[in-house]
């Protein structure tokens, strides 16, 4: 994976804290603290580790607030979207600091148009399979595997949580309750 995940300039300790959990959880990324980088700055560090694409952490008022992804050698117009989050539970706060080594797959249970567009986005980004109608029950049940360390989509309400859990289907997290999400035709810094 060739993923670079950074926050904005001068982050929190929440934010910060929210990088290295999303390092955990996402195989073969890697994390870097950005310090005084510019947008430039950001990409020739990425570029010169060999990296594709980057994730930025940046906050509204003190916390989490917008999840920026691009690429950085996009070979064709492949948009990904803005998402704005409305808040973020780390992993200290539902389990403690899991790490998720290989096999992470994006999985969705409901057919709601907005939560799949979503799924398939950051599946994508990630370059993870997407399963589509994964039912977690069957995880526990003797007769079935357990399933792999999954992305976690569903709706709550007006919002769409997002989380990760393990083979055991339990929640590992971090979890974002996601707010907003915009679709823009920017799909690159350079």
């Amino acid at each position: 994976m060739t993923l670079l995940i950074t926050t904005s300039r001068e982050p929190t300790r929440r934010i910060r804290t929210l990088s290295h959990d999303l390092n955990r959880v996402i195989p073969g990324s890697q994390q870097i603290n950005r310090g005084k980088l510019n947008h430039r700055g950001v990409i020739d560090q990425a570029l010169a580790l060999g990296l594709d694409r980057a994730m930025f952490l940046e906050r509204w008022k003190g916390a989490p607030g917008k999840i920026e992804l691009h690429l950085l050698r996009p070979n064709d117009r492949v948009y990904y979207p803005v998402i704005y989050l409305s808040s973020v539970t780390l992993q200290a706060e539902i389990r403690g600091n899991t790490s998720i080594r290989a096999g992470l797959t994006a999985s969705i249970t409901t057919r709601d148009l907005q939560l799949n567009h979503l799924a398939e986005a950051l599946a994508s980004f990630l370059q993870i399979p997407l399963r589509i109608n994964d039912d977690s029950s069957l995880s526990t049940s003797p007769v079935f595997p357990p399933l792999p360390p999954r992305l976690f989509f569903e709706s709550r309400g007006s919002r769409i949580t997002v989380t990760f859990k393990n083979k055991h289907d339990a929640e590992i997290g971090p979890r974002l309750e996601i707010k907003k999400v915009v679709w823009s035709d920017r799909s690159q810094l350079v």
